[in-house]
């Protein structure tokens, strides 16, 4: 997406006085693990929110939509299609590094996601209270690096929000870029769509 690896760094640099504390030690548990700097996996985790090249396709169906009603949500992680070459070191390709991250905080909801081998946050999960998340790229020129990366967000979801609503207002908080955010709460059942920017967001059900 023509970005330089510094470039990448000096965004890290920035965004990282945003993200929360316990995100933080995450990240930095995940550097010691994998034997990696604390500044390779920032990048890593922030990537998305700065090239914004992820093409994501999700859904939210109930009542009539579905055969028995309940609410249902999904999400593809069909972005590697753009990623033809796989890493020059290892011979691996993105999308063959996915795993299903399961979450029991003590403090926090417990959570399900699939993701990536070292990332943190949720590109798409649902937490324990039966709220879902997922998103597509909304491309905009009304951008912001003071914020929270959404994949940080969405994390945030899945760790605190017990309804549609409150999943709602985390993500349009601290907005960074253009994304297209779908909320989905199954106790309703009832799913939102949050497309916004740095400065704009419309919600529509």
């Amino acid at each position: 997406m023509g970005f330089s690896y510094p470039n990448l760094v000096d965004y890290w640099k920035i965004l990282k006085d945003n993200i929360p504390e316990k995100y933080i030690l995450e990240l930095k548990g995940l550097a010691d693990g994998s034997n990696s700097s604390i500044e390779e996996i920032g990048v890593y985790n922030i990537l998305h929110d700065i090239a914004n090249f992820i093409t994501f396709s999700g859904a939210i169906a109930w009542g009539s939509a579905t055969s028995d009603g309940n609410l249902i949500q999904m999400r593809s992680t069909d972005h590697n299609i753009f990623n033809k070459d796989h890493d020059s070191i290892s011979g691996i390709y993105l999308h063959e590094n996915q795993v299903i991250i399961v979450r029991n905080p003590i403090d926090d909801y417990a959570s399900m996601s699939p993701m990536w081998a070292g990332r943190i946050g949720s590109w798409g999960k649902i937490n324990e209270k039966g709220i879902g998340v997922g998103e597509t790229t909304c491309w905009t020129n009304d951008i912001s690096i003071s914020g929270i990366c959404a994949n940080f967000r969405m994390g945030m979801v899945l760790d605190s929000a017990e309804n549609g609503e409150e999943a709602l207002l985390i993500l349009d908080s601290n907005k960074t870029v253009g994304w297209n955010l779908l909320v989905s709460d199954g106790n309703i059942p009832e799913g939102f769509v949050l497309e916004q920017t740095a400065n704009e967001s419309y919600v529509c059900n």
